[in-house]
């Protein structure tokens, strides 16, 4: 098992998650959730896995989806990361999940908590 899965579209947004983590886990980076769904489906598991909400092909809610219905003890380790959601639709179902959400522009220290919290769940 991995410790960190970072999905991100955006390069510096998921290099910065990276640079935050680095040195006290182990961290593996994506660029889109059909590729860490495909890793997912294919026995991949990690202790977080942090998750950009808007993406194209899937977005996080449907990343989530996927892997819920893969394994839902994974899908509890996901934590959401969004610099807003405008989408009512999209809002309601993310603060219906038990999942946490990291807002964007986050510290170093934030990022660190939040893992470290999903981690030691």
């Amino acid at each position: 098992m991995s410790d960190i899965l970072i999905i991100d579209d955006d390069p510096a947004v998921a290099t910065s998650m990276q640079r935050a983590l680095q040195g006290l886990y182990e961290v593996e980076v994506v660029n889109g959730a059909m590729r860490a769904a495909a890793q997912v489906a294919e026995g991949s598991r990690y202790a977080v896995i942090l998750c950009d909400l808007f993406m194209p092909q899937i977005d996080g809610l449907q990343f989530y989806d996927k892997v819920l219905a893969l394994d839902s003890a994974q899908a509890q380790r996901i934590v959401f990361v969004s610099g807003g959601i405008y989408n009512p639709d999209m809002q309601a179902r993310v603060s219906g999940l038990k999942n946490p959400l990291l807002h964007k522009p986050f510290t170093l220290e934030k990022i660190r908590e939040v893992v470290r919290i999903v981690a030691a769940s």
